[in-house]
């Protein structure tokens, strides 16, 4: 079910996912490169509808959906620990909160209808298709950074130095993050 989440933007996230559990996780018998645990997650292109206002070109409402891949998520058995699986929790998050603000940013997404090359004569199918890919060609770039924004995130969250959480074995540094989440969160904000 898609939740709205103000100004036509749209996230699909599992209930059950949003808050993990280790249901959610395949048991392994040993680590994998010192890790315990691992949450893989998808944040696919998201869609997005088009409109002409004036003489530009603007998306009136985008929707996207985070899911756990939950064939690539797992635990090693007897290292279920509530410590371990708010760690988890953190590498969904940082999927999520990027890619929420990503949606937004796709949102606000314009460009001037003269830059679209609509040829004379075109059906109206055909200029909203050449409306919709030129949105589409920014919107990429969008997803991009993100993608990059999520990939530095888990690189530093998983970090065995300060501000990483060496994969939860650090809780004074995880708890740092937490806050950040939280914060992040509740306020709609960048990590």
């Amino acid at each position: 079910m898609a939740t709205n989440l103000g100004d036509n933007v749209f996230i699909d996230v599992e209930a059950d996912e949003f808050q993990l559990s280790w249901i959610k996780f395949h048991k392994v018998r040993t680590s994998a490169n010192g890790m315990d645990a691992h949450t893989s997650t998808d944040a696919g292109p998201p869609s997005f509808t088009v409109a002409v206002s004036g003489t530009d070109v603007v998306v009136t409402r985008v929707q996207g959906r985070v899911a756990l891949n939950r064939g690539h998520c797992w635990v090693v058995s007897g290292r279920e620990t509530n410590q371990l699986l708010e760690h988890e929790q953190g590498h969904y998050y940082i999927t999520y909160i990027p890619y929420v603000l990503a949606l937004q940013e796709i949102r606000k997404l314009t460009i001037p209808l003269a830059r679209v090359h609509i040829p004379h004569g075109a059906t109206q199918r055909a200029r909203d298709q050449l409306m919709h890919n030129a949105i589409t060609l920014q919107a990429r770039g969008v997803l991009s950074r993100s993608q990059a924004t999520m990939t530095k995130l888990t690189r530093e969250y998983d970090a065995t130095q300060p501000p990483g959480t060496d994969h939860s074995r650090n809780q004074p540094e995880q708890q740092r993050w937490n806050q950040r989440f939280a914060t992040s969160l509740t306020m709609g904000t960048a990590l």
